[in-house]
């Protein structure tokens, strides 16, 4: 996403087009499954009179992407982890 004023421009993934390494893996998994069979967008440009709310878009996105992005480290993270038994406590003898 790129925001030169007044302009807002959405790039999308599509097949045929390199992938970078910040793509999320359901991401990769669907271009494949779908790439031959379906009509995909490649950007969207946006335009206003006034940028400050383009701006506020822009800035809105760039929030939910880095929680996003944050979730799924989180997730990756914590696949490997095991629930731990409940622990007993041994009284003092």
């Amino acid at each position: 996403m790129t925001q030169p004023d007044p302009d807002l421009r959405i790039n999308f993934y599509i097949p045929g087009a390199s992938l970078g390494k910040e793509v999320a893996k359901n991401m990769q998994y669907l271009i494949v499954k779908y790439g031959t069979k379906a009509a995909f967008i490649k950007e969207l440009t946006f335009r206003a009179s006034d940028s400050s709310n383009l701006s506020d878009v822009f800035r809105n996105f760039a929030e939910l992407r880095k929680r996003v992005r944050q979730r799924e480290q989180k997730a990756e993270q914590e696949k490997d982890l095991v629930v731990q038994t409940k622990l007993i406590r041994i009284k003092d003898q």
